[in-house]
């Protein structure tokens, strides 16, 4: 097993205390004669691994309100010293920007995610105000200086080209309405995904960060992610499956650069993030990502909903166990517990799903 394999995951927890209503009918009582106002604060925590350090460098965050969302999407022109593309300074207290993005934090922090182990955490952002409006998206903007140390030996890492206006974090869609509501949203940022090994030891960076559990006055949006192949898709109708696992899409889905609902087809190989409605209707796509892996990928992370005889069931489908599939815990089959969010790596064998590699998550 490589370094890379060995690595498992940096949880980025942002605790925000704000306002919310969402979209989807998450509601809360009460009004005010003020426009509403919240207070945000974000951690980066838990990223052990078998590399000497992974350090990055996170120059600023952005919260992106909804009206600016067009906007910010096309405008790939701010530079890292915090300036748009007006010349205006991004406020460091929250307060809107003229182009509607919500400056969280833009101090400068240089981060060894393997030190944030075991509960351990970095503040960036603490109680940072948050206007009413309505937002969907996070914007991470990194710096230059991204590297690993590797038996002693540093290795640069550069940012991917058009990073300029950050890494986008689509949320599910929130709307600061009345004063004294809590919204806490957990963030993964893949430390696998982000730190890729080459054939001569060399390591490319490609930052991964993905919502993990968003809680609305302490009840659970729970989010989900599947990848795998697309067995379905009915454009018409709004709807895709992947390995079977059905998804709807909205108008707010985001797909990658080159594709849309309309262009997926059945074979490809995705990655979709999505949210469980309270309903317990079908899932909600909120990011498609068409992968270009030249090896097919499977994986789900969600919550288990039941455990049978060496199998569990997760997002409906069953997930058989053998002795080949590696546990992140010493006790193995017998530690899982129904509704623990787990990610499981699995491969078809006639058929039948069997996990090759499962991983417990922490809440």
């Amino acid at each position: 097993m490589n370094v890379l394999q060995k690595i498992t995951r940096l949880i980025a927890v942002l605790l925000v205390t704000v306002g919310v209503l969402f979209v989807s009918g998450c509601d809360s009582a009460g009004s005010s004669s003020e426009p509403a106002q919240g207070s945000f604060t974000l951690r980066l925590t838990d990223a052990p691994a078998a590399l000497d350090s992974a350090v990055v460098t996170v120059d600023r965050v952005v919260l992106v309100g909804e009206d600016a969302e067009d906007e910010s999407d096309d405008n790939e022109s701010d530079d890292d010293n915090g300036e748009d593309e007006n010349g205006d300074d991004d406020d460091d207290n929250g307060e809107e920007d003229e182009d509607g993005l919500i400056t969280l934090t833009d101090s400068t922090r240089q981060i060894d995610l393997l030190q944030l182990q075991n509960g351990n955490t970095a503040l960036l952002a603490d109680g940072i105000t948050v206007p009413e409006g309505e937002y969907s998206q996070l914007r991470f903007v990194l710096g230059d200086e991204n590297y690993v140390v590797v038996d002693g030996s540093r290795q640069m890492l550069q940012v991917p080209s058009g990073q300029q206006s950050g890494i986008k974090i689509i949320l599910p869609e929130v709307e600061i309405e009345n004063d004294g509501d809590r919204l806490e949203v957990t963030l993964d940022f893949d430390v696998e995904e982000s730190f890729i090994e080459q054939g001569d030891g060399t390591f490319r960076f490609k930052p991964t960060i993905k919502v993990k559990d968003v809680f609305v006055n302490g009840n659970s949006v729970e989010t989900v992610s599947v990848e795998g192949i697309v067995t379905a898709v009915d454009a018409g109708g709004g709807t895709m499956a992947v390995d079977s696992i059905p998804f709807a899409t909205t108008s707010q889905t985001e797909f990658d650069d080159t594709n849309s609902l309309s262009t997926l087809s059945t074979g490809q190989h995705v990655e979709v993030e999505g949210t469980v409605p309270s309903d317990g209707s079908t899932l909600e796509a909120r990011e498609v990502d068409v992968e270009d892996d030249e090896e097919v990928e499977r994986s789900i992370t969600a919550r288990i909903e039941a455990l049978g005889d060496q199998s569990f069931t997760i997002l409906g489908t069953t997930i058989q166990v053998t002795e080949n599939t590696e546990f992140d815990d010493d006790g193995g089959f017998g530690a899982l517990q129904t509704g623990a969010r787990v990610e499981v790596d699995y491969a078809f064998q006639d058929g039948v799903r069997i996990a090759t590699e499962v991983e417990q998550e922490d809440d």
